[in-house]
């Protein structure tokens, strides 16, 4: 019999899983490690922004985070860092996200994969302005509020009739 760690586990797994199957393709599962799994590895196809070597800003619509449940999870939160490039106040330049600082043991492992999406596309609604990780990114997003978010892409697809996607 499971212990209430690897239920949460298993649960989290199904979830995630489920989540990446009604995606409609913008959430890809990449790579798990663990039975059950304790690192994931998620592909967002979604709008975000990168910096060049000239401090342009330029659009990127393929993103790679990876979570990592530690031993006393969901007592104490997952570690996440995206593996690809991005120029986000929420991202460390070592790649770290920066969850803020409270955590719920009740936010699932989905929904924390919904909030990095919301965080990648610049979502107002998710965004904090003391994140401490990149005062850069953050100084662009203040300045650029007009154009934010950069994308709508909710990651779920609503289950209508065929011919009939909608987003949400």
């Amino acid at each position: 019999m499971a212990n209430p760690r690897e239920r949460r586990l298993l649960s989290d797994f199904e979830k995630v899983k489920n989540l990446v199957s009604e995606s409609g393709g913008t959430l890809k599962l990449i790579k798990t490690t663990g039975n059950p799994p304790t690192s994931y590895t998620v592909e967002y196809h979604c709008p975000g922004i990168d910096i060049n070597s000239s401090d342009q800003v330029f659009l990127r619509n393929l993103h790679q985070a990876e979570f990592n449940l530690g031993l006393n999870y969901p007592f104490e939160k997952p570690t996440a860092r995206m593996l690809t490039p991005i120029f986000n106040p929420h991202v460390f330049s070592s790649g770290a996200i920066c969850l803020g600082s409270v955590w719920s043991p009740t936010e699932t492992l989905d929904n924390l994969i919904l909030r990095i999406g919301a965080l990648i596309q610049l979502d107002p609604k998710v965004l904090d302005e003391k994140s401490p990780a990149n005062v850069t990114a953050n100084l662009w997003v203040q300045k650029n509020r007009q154009k934010l978010p950069l994308g709508t892409i909710g990651f779920k697809v609503a289950k209508t009739p065929p011919n009939r996607i909608q987003w949400f």
